[in-house]
């Protein structure tokens, strides 16, 4: 038997969804697939192209962390006597949420089934006991997305929303070459001055841009002013898909980026200028940094007839799919 659960490309919204605010992802064709073999004692193995196998009840908190992960599912779910043989299409470290699929696809090769906002929830709380406190969009894109459609997440209700994405637009992923993981980024550091504003401020959803004058760090003015623009630009983008605004969609691609540069400070010299390079290529409408930040990827929306495959060595055409669960 084999489970795939696919990584996600997130069109817009990031860093909101700890912030009770909107996102539009959609799950992607890249993934990853476990393979479940039964074994003749009562351990289990994993095995995985590229890292350390090992058997799980040797696990400790000093193992890799794909181990550790699978050690966290195992115990969860009570998994005994099989081999779990891991592959992969997803770049790591990319902003493509490899550690959401590789999670996604071990849970429900655990036999675990059920309500897809109930399995995403059951993954942020394994991550979590790994050491990675995540919000919840990566979760619900690569479980519950519906084919040919964007999934709109409203952190504040937890309420889902499929929107259909225009069939014409082009999307593709280009890595910046540079490597990120959560841990060794400034994510934490985010998180907290985030939750010091909603601390100081009230619930994101009531912000606007003229609350912020209350505070009297620009650092942190910046900050909130990222996550209320992103959250404001979501819905404009929905707008943007729905009308067939493949301009104005691209605008807000490069705005996105602009405030995850400037007021979010989760860019790199190297991925702006990476940026700066695709928005301005023929046939391209808007290009952002997508994920954490960091390092990883950027998310191009582009004319269908543009290959940017064959100019960007690590590239991804990228093709709508449906979530593990849809």
């Amino acid at each position: 038997m084999t489970i795939f659960a696919p990584g996600r490309a997130n069109s817009i919204g990031e860093h909101t969804d700890y912030n009770d605010g909107l996102a539009l992802p959609m799950a992607i064709q890249l993934g990853v697939s476990v393979r479940h073999s039964p074994r003749s004692d009562d351990r289990v193995l994993l095995e995985s192209e590229g890292h350390d196998a090992g058997f799980l009840d040797e696990v400790t908190e000093h193992s890799p962390n794909h181990l550790r992960l699978a050690a966290s599912v195992a115990r969860r779910f009570d998994v005994r006597g099989v081999t779990w043989t891991v592959s992969s299409t997803l770049p790591e470290g990319s902003g493509l949420s490899s550690s959401a699929a590789y999670l996604g696809a071990l849970i429900l090769a655990s036999g675990h089934r059920g309500d897809f906002h109930d399995v995403a929830r059951t993954m942020q709380e394994l991550e979590g006991e790994c050491g990675s406190h995540v919000g919840l969009l990566d979760q619900l894109a690569v479980l519950g997305t519906r084919e040919g459609h964007a999934m709109r997440i409203d952190f504040s209700t937890m309420t889902t929303t499929d929107i259909a994405l225009p069939a014409s637009w082009a999307w593709t992923a280009v890595h910046s070459g540079e490597h990120r993981t959560l841990a060794e980024t400034r994510y934490a550091e985010r998180r907290a001055q985030c939750d010091f504003i909603a601390n100081r401020l009230g619930p994101w959803r009531s912000l606007n841009k003229d609350d912020l004058v209350v505070l009297d760090d620009r650092q942190l003015q910046a900050r909130a002013r990222h996550v209320i623009c992103e959250t404001s630009r979501v819905d404009q983008m929905i707008d943007a898909m729905a009308n067939s605004e493949i301009d104005r969609a691209g605008q807000l691609l490069n705005e996105s980026h602009a405030s995850l540069r400037d007021d979010f400070e989760v860019s790199t010299p190297g991925i702006d200028e990476l940026a700066a390079q695709l928005q301005a290529t023929s046939g391209v409408y808007g290009a952002r940094l997508v994920g954490g930040g960091f390092g990883g990827c950027l998310i191009v929306l582009h004319r269908d007839d543009i290959d940017l495959t064959a100019t960007y060595r690590n590239a991804w055409r990228l093709r709508p799919g449906a979530g593990a669960l849809r």
